[in-house]
């Protein structure tokens, strides 16, 4: 549902003003007509590619947009050249072309970083506004992408981020965007007080800043939230809000998805009849706009409901209907669900052979999707691991200029220092000449004093060295004596580790085990809880930090951690529970140790825990 609700931002008005839309680009068109080839053109033609995008018709936007490139480069016009890679970014997202749309992301960013150096040289206030802007813009649209990708932890990274530059220059639109999204991720992560709670932060900025489609987003988000928490009646009240909103408005899309979702609640209420009545609701107007998904998933529930209430030849009809139309649009969760509820349907008629076959297309369709949930999360490391290595490429772009902006100064503050050092030398030079003068002079006077003092300090320093020597021999002697008793020390602990080779190695395994088993019961959320199990870890594996250190002397504390929950045997799920993360955070941390050590496919960091 979150990226539908995305793609409804996107798309608001393309049911209601599809008319109104045209004529805009009518008149675009006929504004270009008459302006000449400078910024003002760019801009008419980045507003021109968006409503083309948003009317759906990306052929003629992407084929519009490489002309704004040419010119906006050609003009060297970057604040119209982070907004062309914005939209041409925001058009494949709307596609699902994630690996499209993030690439021109990072060119927008990297384009934005460039405005916001020349900005900073020459003090100008508006352009570094500007350019921080396109990149939180750009934060937050990266944010997205690992947002449907599954990729939480990087989606949470780049909205933080998107978050604390809108709040630095002052962006509310963009702040609450920022805490609507944090809030989607962790709703979806399933922590609902925080996501109540930034959902709740979105709905504040947006109502100052009256964005009416802010204020229907916050209100439906709030009201799902409440609906899992099984507050019913929080939840109808701010979904009704929502929905009032969507009417004043004239967003059919909206209220489709509200009357969706307060029947949804409806039915977890288990008040089956209000249920129904808002899911005939949300199918009437899905169906104005053919918006074939919401009208197979309101189906799929009425079906449910059907059956709940024992009229089990309606609830045949509408699933039946559920999955002839998700089979066409090819909404293969929802055929899952179909298929599952069908399994019920045919045990309450006791048709058992019919319910089996639905069960197994059940779980057919189930590892299908994991499948592809799989393959999309490779993808999602593999485009964050190419956008860091493409953001440190920024960094270092930006670093470069840091350096010549630097060396420029320095240059001009040498010429100036130089003189003044000359200067001052000068001046040094006659003052120490005039002074050596008078010095040899004193010299002279007191030479003949100094000869009755040499001999004086010379039977001093003699009667000195004999004291220190003296002073040698004493500490002589008592350093042996300690060499001596340090032997015997030594002698006693050989005698001790033959005791324990000994023992029988089933008294050794049992200390062992006991050992190891406390190791992998041990929980690690403070600072505190790493350096005991740090102690304990070390009684078991002499000397494996040292020989650790010795061997990856980069590793970073985390990294750290879990070579030794490696070298304790675990799995992810263990490690994740030691560590008070989530699974997908324990293979995230594995697989960057590995590009971090690029290790081969045959080795692997078990292997490089069980070698220290």
């Amino acid at each position: 549902m979150r990226k539908i609700l995305l793609l409804l931002v996107l798309y608001s008005f393309s049911f209601s003003f599809g008319f109104a839309q045209q004529s805009q680009v009518d008149s675009l068109k006929a504004v270009l007509k008459t302006e000449k080839e400078d910024t003002s053109k760019i801009n008419t033609l980045n507003e021109l590619c968006s409503t083309l995008s948003n009317m759906g018709d990306y052929s003629r936007a992407y084929l519009l947009e490489e002309n704004v490139l040419q010119l906006a480069k050609q003009l060297d016009y970057k604040k119209g050249l982070c907004k062309t890679y914005e939209i041409r970014g925001l058009a494949y997202y709307a596609q699902s072309k994630y690996t499209e749309a993030l690439k021109n992301y990072m060119e927008g960013l990297k384009v934005a970083g460039e405005l916001q150096e020349r900005a900073k040289n020459n003090n100008n206030t508006t352009d570094l506004l500007d350019s921080k802007q396109a990149i939180g813009a750009a934060y937050t649209d990266i944010g997205n992408i690992y947002d449907d990708e599954g990729n939480h932890p990087e989606a949470l990274k780049y909205e933080l981020q998107a978050l604390k530059i809108d709040q630095e220059i002052g962006n509310k639109f963009g702040i609450g965007a920022a805490y609507n999204n944090i809030g989607g991720i962790y709703d979806i992560e399933g922590d609902y007080t925080e996501a109540l709670k930034n959902y709740s932060l979105s709905l504040k900025i947006e109502q100052e800043i009256g964005n009416k489609q802010g204020i229907d987003a916050g209100y439906g988000n709030i009201g799902t939230i409440y609906a899992r928490q099984g507050k019913y009646a929080e939840a109808i009240k701010n979904q009704l809000q929502a929905l009032k909103i969507s009417e004043e408005e004239g967003d059919k899309s909206g209220m489709d998805n509200h009357y969706f979702n307060i029947g949804n609640t409806y039915e977890k209420e288990g008040s089956y009849t209000e249920a129904l009545e808002n899911y005939l609701k949300s199918i009437e107007i899905a169906k104005k706009i053919d918006e074939k998904y919401m009208i197979a998933t309101n189906y799929w529930h009425i079906g449910r409901i059907n059956i709940m209430e024992k009229r089990n030849d309606e609830a045949r009809q509408y699933l039946d209907s559920a999955l002839f139309l998700c089979k066409n649009i090819g909404a293969k969760e929802i055929i899952r669900n179909v298929y599952n509820v069908m399994k019920m349907l045919d045990s309450a008629k006791e048709n058992y052979k019919s319910a089996f076959c639905n069960y197994k297309i059940y779980i057919a369709y189930g590892d299908s999707l994991v499948n592809e949930e799989n393959t999309k999360r490779i993808l999602s490391e593999q485009m964050a691991y190419d956008f860091d290595r493409k953001t440190d490429s920024i960094k270092t772009e930006h670093a470069k200029l840091d350096i010549k902006r630097v060396a420029e100064i320095k240059r001009k503050n040498i010429i100036n220092y130089s003189i003044l050092v000359i200067l001052g030398l000068t001046i040094i030079i006659a003052f120490l000449f005039i002074r050596s003068l008078q010095i040899k002079r004193k010299k002279d006077e007191v030479t003949v004093a100094l000869s009755e003092k040499e001999k004086t300090l010379l039977k001093l320093e003699k009667d000195y060295l004999g004291e220190k020597l003296q002073s040698a021999n004493n500490t002589l002697e008592v350093y042996t004596q300690s060499m001596a008793e340090k032997n015997e020390l030594l002698e006693q602990f050989k005698t001790d580790v033959e005791k324990l080779k000994n023992l029988k190695s089933r008294e050794l395994s049992e200390v062992r085990v006991e050992q190891l088993e406390y190791l992998s019961k041990t929980t690690i959320l403070t600072e505190e809880d790493w350096n005991n199990f740090r102690n304990y870890f070390e009684q078991v594996y002499k000397g494996f930090f040292i020989r650790l250190k010795e061997k990856l002397p980069d590793l970073t504390p985390a990294e750290i951690r879990l070579v030794c929950l490696t070298k304790l045997k675990l799995d992810g799920k263990q490690m994740a529970n030691i560590l008070g993360v989530s699974s997908d955070t324990i293979r995230i941390t594995r697989y960057r140790l590995r590009k971090k050590l690029s290790l081969s496919e045959s080795k692997s960091i078990d292997d490089i825990a069980e070698s220290i």
